[in-house]
């Protein structure tokens, strides 16, 4: 006759629950039966021989948390989330802790286009728990609105961006125009001469505009004096053959320039006397002398003379015709 054994199983601890399908019969579950109405649900048909009944017990997950130290909590605007090492420290009714990976499966409430703060949770068997993330928009390119106001420096002098702006595009649609400043450059050169492509960068994108760096004269010198420093009154200045040396910022080679009228100031041929002359060149000033003289007295005091004769009164007349004659002409 056989014989039909019924079982109650349950551990010594009775918070710890029996895994399913670990009930065995000398080694195999297969002989157990389990009727979920009965009173007595596992039950197996006694064999001839001797039996050991075999059962596999488990504690309970008591609670679970995010290990935040392999979590990342902090996103860019329509970046997926990123679970690479994150883990759950799980923790059992007998205090016992296991690490257990977390997938994207066990995670909900995450929006990749949503700015800001999110409460995202994460479900592992019957066990909720929860952590934050912050999605935070960024630059996804840049453009030039406005050109800096100056574009054309000498050689040595510090870039001025003022009047530059740029246009900034997120990654979200939203953009902003913001001005220009030093810190944004990186490539201008004040001592390399000719045209430069100069950099801005903004939220680690770049954009780009040109400047031109020019030499100019740091220093100037007479190089030949006038051959003729005396002159009459009303007499031009004459200029023939007359230069300077012009010296360079950059320490190019020099430059003998020809002076002409126009680099001229501060000489006034109406006025008698020694006279110091200006010469400019760019912004530099450097100066030679010359001397205005009365003109030689042809008919001397013919003019002043009395009327003696017909005779006198002639020269006087003619006198006053030869020396307003000179003045026209000088």
């Amino acid at each position: 006759m056989l014989l039909l054994i019924k079982l109650v199983v349950s551990h010594l601890i009775t918070s710890y629950q029996l895994k399913e399908g670990s009930i065995k019969v000398n080694g195999d579950a297969s002989k157990i039966t389990k009727k979920v109405t009965d009173p007595y649900p596992y039950q197996f048909t006694m064999p001839e021989e001797k039996v050991t009944i075999t059962a596999e017990f488990y504690a309970p997950i008591s609670r679970i948390s995010v290990n935040k130290k392999t979590i990342k909590t902090s996103y860019y605007y329509g970046k997926d989330l990123d679970l690479i090492g994150a883990t759950l420290i799980v923790t059992y009714i007998d205090t016992t802790t296991a690490s257990v990976p977390i997938t994207n499966e066990m995670v909900t409430g995450y929006n990749k286009t949503k700015l800001g703060r999110q409460i995202l949770t994460v479900t592992y068997e019957d066990k909720k728990t929860t952590y934050d993330v912050v999605v935070s928009d960024y630059v996804d390119n840049i453009s030039m609105v406005s050109l800096p106001k100056k574009t054309t420096y000498r050689y040595g002098e510090d870039l001025n961006p003022v009047g530059a702006s740029i246009r900034v595009n997120y990654a979200s649609g939203d953009s902003k125009i913001t001005y220009v400043f030093n810190r944004m450059i990186i490539n201008y050169d004040s001592h390399k001469l000719g045209k430069q492509t100069i950099t801005v960068t903004y939220g680690g994108c770049l954009t780009y505009f040109d400047v031109t760096v020019v030499d100019y004269a740091s220093q100037i010198s007479m190089k030949s004096l006038p051959k003729k420093t005396t002159y009459y009154l009303y007499e031009d200045l004459d200029l023939t053959n007359v230069t300077l040396e012009a010296k360079f910022a950059s320490g190019a080679p020099s430059k003998i320039v020809n002076i002409d009228k126009s680099m001229i100031s501060d000489f006034n041929n109406k006025k008698l006397g020694q006279q110091v002359v200006k010469v400019t060149y760019g912004d530099l000033i450097t100066t030679f002398r010359v001397k205005v003289i009365e003109p030689p007295t042809y008919l001397s005091g013919a003019l002043f003379g009395g009327i003696i004769g017909g005779s006198i009164v002639l020269a006087g007349a003619i006198g006053v015709a030869l020396f307003f004659l000179y003045k026209k002409k000088h």
